[in-house]
């Protein structure tokens, strides 16, 4: 985690004690209280997702693959920018963000190398790193100046899956509708209605957090979710589930584990070096700073725009819901 920057934080209009109180938890897990950079209102940019990587000095580039893409030709070599100054490079390729377990280049001068046996049916994640003159080229847990794509060779991709509700089930406002988070996914939307396949109760246009809160209900009927993943290429699937809404209303309380919760996810979407895992809505964040690494204002702006529309309300009297805004809503 991030020791050492310090930001500053104020409650401005717009912004919820919700996502306040989630900020506040990022700042102190890294350090921040007090200090020169401010962090304001959410969102004041879009996700980045599938958003090039800005062209950091030190960091190399991927040129083929790209972040999530699907159909990957693994005839070709896997390919990157060139760093001015560095003595080496290095390519790892792995079934999880981070790993080598299929293939590691070793130290190598050039900029592209050739991965054989690929496997054909699942997402693997690459990252290459550019090792400066004057630098160690020994590797111990970590992987400076890494820069990471993740992609699949095939077009195998169903969509994510939903973890709350089951279907049948009784769901409770308290406990967000969740679904699994997808890495190859560039956005997703959640509708809800009255009949299969419908979105007079909710429609969120296009999110990028795996969860949404949803307050207002009709308590007691039977209610119809689905959701939507979209992928490179424009590539699109869906999933449902129909439950009966329990308890249509929330409490501070669990707003606020839910804050947590997406503390802890947000610091999850980087390394231990703090460079952002592709793909990501910190990877946004940091490419809008024109930076390869993540700082306290970093961390925090990403949970803000997780945090931009946590808590999505229907009544009889906006039914049917509208898309949501990038306004959050102000818990009472």
């Amino acid at each position: 985690m991030l020791i050492g920057h310090r930001t500053s934080l104020k409650l401005t209009a717009g912004m919820s004690r919700f996502a306040f109180a989630a900020a506040v938890l990022t700042l102190s897990g890294c350090g921040g209280g007090s200090g020169s950079s401010q962090v304001n209102a959410p969102a004041v940019l879009d996700s980045g997702l599938g958003t090039p990587a800005p062209v950091v000095p030190g960091w190399a580039q991927f040129i083929y693959p790209t972040s999530g893409q699907l159909e990957v030709d693994v005839s070709r070599p896997f390919q990157w920018t060139s760093v001015p100054g560095s003595q080496a490079y290095q390519l790892q390729v792995g079934t999880s963000a981070g790993a080598s377990d299929v293939f590691d280049s070793g130290i190598i001068t050039t900029t592209s190398v050739a991965v054989p046996n690929l496997p054909a049916a699942q997402t693997l994640y690459a990252r290459v790193r550019a090792i400066p003159a004057g630098w160690s080229t020994a590797l111990t847990s970590r992987f400076p100046r890494g820069t990471y794509v993740t992609f699949r060779p095939d077009l195998d991709v169903s969509g994510a899956t939903f973890t709350y509700p089951a279907a049948g089930s009784t769901a409770e406002a308290d406990t967000p509708i969740s679904w699994e988070r997808d890495s190859l996914a560039r956005n997703y939307r959640l509708t809800i209605g009255t009949t299969a396949g419908g979105r007079d109760l909710l429609d969120t246009g296009t999110i990028f957090t795996p969860r949404r809160v949803v307050s207002g209900l009709p308590s007691g009927a039977t209610v119809h979710a689905t959701l939507y993943t979209s992928y490179s290429g424009n590539v699109t699937h869906s999933q449902s589930v129909s439950f009966v809404v329990g308890n249509a209303s929330t409490s501070a309380a669990a707003m606020l584990t839910v804050a947590r919760t997406l503390a802890g996810e947000v610091r999850d979407m980087a390394d231990d070096d703090n460079q952002p895992y592709d793909g990501t809505p910190l990877a946004g964040v940091v490419a809008a700073q024109a930076d390869a690494v993540a700082d306290c204002a970093g961390f925090t702006t990403a949970l803000l725009a997780e945090l931009s529309t946590p808590i999505s309300r229907c009544t009889p009297a906006t039914w049917p819901c509208a898309p949501m805004t990038t306004r959050t809503t102000a818990m009472r």
